[in-house]
């Protein structure tokens, strides 16, 4: 009787295991498909400054530094959004990295070895 309950304790547990890294996979996959579509807003960002500007050398030779400078700014805000979810995914991965140096590091470190940090 002892075995038949070590081995429904131990596949029970291997099930939940499996279940919780297939939620982790799941999620970094929507984070990882999330940050595809906001850099390729990014790309489509660029790609309208350089219309705008090619557009205005062409006809008068002028560029308007307040457009520019807000299409600039549109861009860092999604740039700060990528950050953001560069975080989550790293949670998600559950990846330490070193705050200071912003290397990756094997779960078992406690200090960076680049800067000695406590991590």
């Amino acid at each position: 009787m002892r075995f038949l309950d070590r081995f429904t304790t131990t596949a029970s547990n291997s099930a939940k295991t499996l279940s919780e890294r297939t939620s982790d996979f799941i999620e970094v996959g929507k984070l990882n498909m999330k940050r595809r579509r906001i850099e390729d807003e990014i790309i489509e960002k660029y790609e309208e400054i350089g219309q705008y500007v090619y557009g205005r050398l062409k006809k008068s030779n002028n560029v308007s530094r307040e457009e520019l400078y807000q299409q600039l700014k549109h861009i860092e805000r999604i740039e700060e959004k990528i950050k953001s979810l560069e975080k989550n995914l790293v949670e998600a991965k559950k990846i330490k990295y070193c705050r200071a140096c912003d290397i990756e590091l094997d779960d078992e470190t406690r200090y960076c070895p680049i800067c000695g940090k406590l991590i």
